[in-house]
């Protein structure tokens, strides 16, 4: 659906000379991504009004996101797959937050654990999404700084807001899982290669 309606509005966007002919699958590539990711976002926050969580929804999306924009991981090989991955590390996460609430410590050993392998592999590019030298220095110091402030941040919010720190505990664990995933996937298919 939004690999037409992107086509379409490429189409249009060249035709009305408002981009170059030979431009019109860039743009139609970037406004699909646009597109998917603003329907991935809408069908949480659905969800998290359904779910009566809207607030701890937009906790999730925000710390997720940012964190994972420099991390890189596993990406799921379609969009339906993604929008599956996503959906169930939100509902684990909303799920998990609710249920630590009194649990401190394990809290904190998840958000340890999860910004340790962060800061250990951090970040792991993808073949969709390749990394020059530069950026690889780059995205390693702005996981390593935003998995940082998100530890300190859970460790301050138990005490203020401690749903929040659950929920960002969760990111960073449930971000190291996809970090050490795409690891895994990657020496899988190096090891594959040399056969």
């Amino acid at each position: 659906m939004t690999h037409r309606l992107a086509g379409i509005l490429s189409d249009y966007l060249s035709r009305e000379q408002m981009i170059e002919k030979d431009e019109a699958d860039i743009y139609q590539y970037g406004l699909e991504i646009f597109m998917d990711g603003v329907l991935e976002t809408l069908l949480l926050v659905v969800l998290g009004i359904l779910w009566g969580r809207f607030w701890q929804s937009i906790c999730f999306i925000v710390s997720f996101t940012v964190l994972r924009s420099f991390t890189g991981g596993y990406h799921a090989a379609t969009k339906v797959r993604c929008a599956g991955a996503t959906v169930g590390l939100y509902i684990l996460n909303l799920t998990a937050a609710g249920e630590l609430n009194s649990h401190f410590t394990a809290v904190l050993l998840l958000a340890a654990v999860g910004t340790g392998i962060i800061w250990w592999l951090a970040p792991v590019p993808h073949a969709n999404k390749p990394l020059d030298g530069e950026q690889v220095v780059m995205n390693r110091k702005k996981s390593r700084f935003i998995s940082m402030c998100y530890l300190l941040g859970v460790f301050v919010s138990k005490s203020v807001l401690a749903e929040v720190g659950d929920i960002v505990a969760m990111t960073l664990f449930e971000t190291a899982i996809l970090i050490l995933i795409q690891k895994g996937v990657r020496k899988y298919e190096e090891s594959f290669k040399s056969c």
